[in-house]
């Protein structure tokens, strides 16, 4: 090739080569970044219309937004309305006064120091009340010599204690009630449901005459509060006294306290679609409907506001009856 062929394929080379280089360096680049805006302002019309059309009023125009916001608050408000005063039914009665860690106490020390106390007065008031019960129950919290090695934090012994109030609370139920001797009380462990309730399952084995049980059971329709017997089995080991004879009762009992915090937080509710114009009203579901129909269905809870009965429930085993101590 003749040098004057060469120098117009050079340059030709060098133009492609420059062309290459603009499109490797900056076009492709900027082509990218247009297709990924083209992307994005697919995306938002596909939004705002997805809004058009949840915010669109009777005449087929948009509802302004302070509109929308004031009708969801119209109907969140009744629903607020509804929970706080149902939160009457749900609670955990009188329990036990504890006093908890006081500041700068060590809390080993002050549990060590408080638990017997709180022994003691339950002990007490079973024996005045002629009932007698085990020595030493704690409900399952630790007992002095189960922190001797131990140091535990102020909230774990304000929950202990805490524990065993609820635990003498119970006690203090089963005196009342005229129970003659209280064998055993096992405390679940606490459980949220529905995010508004505390629920509390307890264990109960007993003596009981036939007339203070019948009172017991029917104390519980009389209470404005919810009470759910899981389970009860009578058992009477004297057939032949003249005498009114004591029942081996054994029972599983549940309460059902309100969770204040929560019900301020806004929890168990689920509010749906919305807003119309031209005067539409607002929809609102909540858990807390579905929640006194499922109780309801099992037998926990009378929506005249009374106490409520138990329900065996179809097939299988409960749940707790795969923890039943006794």
């Amino acid at each position: 090739m003749k040098r004057h062929h060469i120098i117009p394929v050079v340059i030709l080379l060098a133009v492609i080569a420059g062309f290459g280089a603009v499109y490797q360096f900056y076009v492709k680049e900027q082509l990218e970044e247009y297709q990924a805006n083209q992307k994005q302002l697919t995306e938002l019309k596909n939004r705002v219309k997805s809004l058009e059309d949840t915010f669109k009023g009777v005449d087929g125009r948009p509802v302004k937004p302070q509109v929308a916001v004031q009708q969801l608050r119209s109907a969140v408000q009744p629903f607020k309305d509804a929970v706080q005063k149902r939160s009457k039914f749900f609670t955990l009665g009188k329990e036990a006064h504890v006093d908890l860690v006081p500041e700068g106490k060590d809390p080993r020390f002050y549990y060590m120091e408080a638990l017997p106390k709180l022994i003691y007065e339950t002990e007490q008031y079973a024996y005045a009340r002629r009932c007698a019960m085990p020595q030493n129950l704690t409900f399952g919290v630790p007992s002095r010599k189960d922190i001797t090695n131990v140091a535990p934090t102020e909230k774990e012994v304000n929950n202990w204690l805490k524990k065993y109030a609820f635990g003498s609370s119970v006690v203090h139920m089963l005196v009342d009630a005229g129970a003659t001797r209280i064998d055993n009380i096992v405390l679940w462990p606490s459980r949220t449901e529905f995010q508004l309730l505390d629920m509390r399952t307890v264990g109960l084995q007993f003596q009981m005459s036939l007339d203070n049980l019948a009172r017991f059971l029917k104390s519980f329709y009389g209470e404005d509060r919810y009470f759910n017997i899981n389970s009860i089995r009578i058992t009477n080991t004297n057939l032949l006294s003249r005498s009114q004879p004591q029942l081996e009762v054994e029972m599983v009992l549940t309460q059902a306290g309100f969770l204040e915090e929560n019900a301020k937080e806004g929890k168990g509710s689920t509010p749906v679609k919305t807003a119309s114009g031209g005067g539409g009203k607002a929809e609102l579901t909540s858990n807390a409907d579905k929640m006194l129909k499922r109780l309801k269905l099992r037998g926990g809870i009378n929506l005249g506001g009374k106490g409520g009965k138990s329900r065996p429930r179809a097939g299988g085993r409960s749940w707790w009856q795969k923890y039943l101590p006794f």
